[in-house]
């Protein structure tokens, strides 16, 4: 499925424009006659792999290169847009939106056998948008707009993601036990999702990757006597004290990682029901403070869960349903569990690193799920792996993790329907924008190279960028310029191109290629040196700048206007001297060469 134009009567600062996405086909919208035309780009030829189209979406910030992608993924009844998409399996083209009833004028004779239907929703499709961008326009919530989309949505956006944990987190339970680190624990359980999903990609290897992969993932249980006694300080909570008898009572420094964590998921239970609004605090605490303490930790464990399990807790002699804590159990169970079938489990109490490719990662799923209703009990992380190498992964591993369908939820997934969507349109913002420039000169072959082994569909991606790396690997014609709301034609070939012919185009750089601090003091050196008699007290400051100068046509063009200006006869001739030294020594070089 291929999305061919858009047009747009007013959405944002977009209005009244249209947009021809397709290399092989041109559509032009009259508007007061209401009419439609298609035609055939000539003798185009599709670069990419048969089932892969790429289309780019360049310009400047504020030019609407958002609001496009905002409208190809969440198109709205009120808005007056239209689309056109060409369906090359069954050969005919669709037309989506508010309005559908323009008079359709076909030009070229090749394209006449090709149907032309109005419809409500693309057949065996899905729209899949991407974007690593915190941005409050990828929060809505999908479900809302289905009724008011071309096609079946997945929203793989940070910021989306982030949002629907927000959603989990506020809604899991209600009253006194609200979660008390907000924020920080939504996105701890977001980087676990993170994690496992990029763990799959690297086991499955379905990825080039342009760094070394990581080989360890480590897990540190938290020191939760100083993170406490932090918090008691600052809080002068005397439950807090109450806590730190508990840790310091199993405090051994020689036990093993998995014994000691048995001791922080009870911590965590704790901390988690540490409002002083919980009917059920007092009850609770007593409970785990009278437990028998004994030289195994996880014989600590197991008596507090025994005392807790389906306990009926009481407030004002009423029962308080305090079955989340059954739950807590069930989940802390089955990470004890999973390490429990570790061959090598580590002697050191906080820290264990466990090798990628060897090991089922199962008990991060549970981990999740634990922290969405305990305080978090670990740091995880790679080992040796850098906060671009992370996005790098974690983009990829999105994807991956929708090709298998690991998610139930329509709105995670590739299903349509009773199968498989057939069509993908892959809406991609900016998805280099965290990437090393070595990396983004590599980008698009990386992406290509993963859909096509991936991913058996038609796919349609669609990309916003402003790298020149990107677009040297994109041919114009798949190429929509835009400015000021509107697509516009530019006169250079892009394919192949080095980034320094791109840059120096006008419409990627209005003025220069020089940063523009670097620009204002130059210029204020030209203006200086172009003066009818120069200040002497500037002679420094101009000679600073001019050494400073990586350019070597600029930097010696203005030494020579330097010399004209400051340099005195002594310092002339001094100069001259050296000049004349400098030729004597490539004469001479020249000499013994013969």
């Amino acid at each position: 499925m291929e999305l061919v134009y858009l047009w747009i009567e007013k959405y944002k600062n977009i209005e009244n424009q249209e947009f021809n996405f397709s290399s092989r086909f041109e559509c032009k919208y009259i508007v007061d006659t209401n009419k439609l035309t298609i035609d055939k780009k000539n003798n185009i030829v599709n670069i990419f792999p048969n089932n892969i189209n790429i289309t780019a979406i360049v310009g400047e910030n504020g030019s609407g290169k958002s609001s496009i992608l905002e409208l190809l993924f969440t198109r709205y009844n009120e808005e007056k847009v239209f689309f056109i998409f060409y369906d090359k399996d069954n050969n005919q083209f669709l037309s989506l939106g508010t309005k559908s009833d323009f008079n359709v004028n076909i030009v070229d004779d090749r394209l006449k056998e090709i149907q032309f239907n109005a419809i409500e929703c693309l057949p065996n499709t899905k729209a899949i948008y991407y974007s690593n961008i915190l941005n409050k326009n990828d929060l809505y919530l999908q479900e809302f707009l289905v009724p008011h989309t071309y096609t079946h949505t997945v929203n793989i956006s940070t910021s989306h993601m982030l949002s629907q944990m927000k959603l989990i987190e506020t809604n899991l339970q209600g009253g006194w036990n609200k979660s008390n680190t907000g924020f920080d624990k939504i996105y701890r359980s977001f980087e676990i999702q993170q994690i496992q999903n990029a763990i799959i990609l690297l086991q499955d290897k379905v990825v080039q990757i342009p760094f070394e992969l990581p080989k360890k993932l480590i897990i540190r249980n938290i020191n939760f006597k100083s993170f406490i006694e932090n918090a008691k300080n600052k809080f002068e909570n005397t439950n807090y004290r109450r806590i730190l008898d508990v840790i310091e009572k199993n405090n051994d420094s020689n036990t093993i990682f998995k014994n000691y964590l048995s001791t922080n998921l009870i911590i965590s239970l704790l901390l988690e029901n540490i409002n002083s609004n919980n009917p059920i605090l007092d009850e609770l605490l007593n409970i785990v403070l009278n437990q028998k303490m004994s030289n195994y930790l996880e014989d600590f464990y197991a008596n507090v869960k025994n005392s807790l399990y389906q306990h009926q807790f009481t407030f004002n002699g009423e029962l308080v349903d305090a079955s989340y804590i059954d739950l807590f159990f069930d989940l802390a169970d089955e990470i004890l569990g999973t390490l429990d079938k570790q061959s090598n489990l580590s002697t050191d109490s906080y820290l264990l690193e466990l090798n990628i490719q060897d090991t089922n990662f199962g008990f991060l799923k549970a981990y999740e799920k634990l922290i969405q209703q305990s305080e978090y009990f670990w740091d995880i992380s790679w080992r040796g792996l850098s906060s671009g190498e992370e996005s790098f992964l974690y983009q990829f591993s999105r994807l991956y993790n929708l090709k298998n369908n690991y998610k139930d939820d329509p709105y995670k997934n590739l299903i349509v329907g009773n199968g498989i969507a057939e069509n993908l349109i892959i809406l991609i913002d900016e998805g280099e924008i965290t990437l090393h420039p070595e990396w983004q000169k590599k980008y698009i072959s990386y992406l290509v190279d993963f859909l096509e082994k991936n991913f058996s569909q038609n796919i349609h991606l669609i990309l916003t960028t402003h790298s020149p790396f990107i677009l040297s690997d994109i041919p114009k014609q798949n190429l929509v310029f835009l400015k000021n709301g509107e697509q516009v034609e530019i006169d250079i070939e892009t394919f192949g191109a080095n980034i320094h012919t791109l840059l120096a185009h006008g419409f990627f750089m209005n003025n220069s290629l020089i940063g523009e601090f670097a620009k204002n003091k130059i210029q204020n050196v030209i203006d200086i040196l172009n003066e009818e008699n120069p200040s002497i007290e500037y002679k420094d400051f101009v000679k600073n700048i001019i050494d400073s100068i990586g350019e070597p046509f600029l930097k010696n063009k203005l030494q020579e206007m330097y010399d004209r200006v400051f340099l005195d006869d002594i310092e002339r001739n001094k100069k001259i001297r050296t000049l004349q030294r400098e030729i004597e020594k490539l004469k001479n070089v020249d000499n013994s060469q013969e």
